[in-house]
């Protein structure tokens, strides 16, 4: 159970990063 959780606040890092880093580079 909390492995899922983690994963899922990894995911949403990881998802936020990227956008950032998409933002940054248009």
């Amino acid at each position: 159970m909390s492995a899922s959780i983690h994963s899922d606040i990894t995911f949403k890092r990881t998802s936020s990063d990227t956008y950032k880093r998409k933002r940054s580079y248009l």
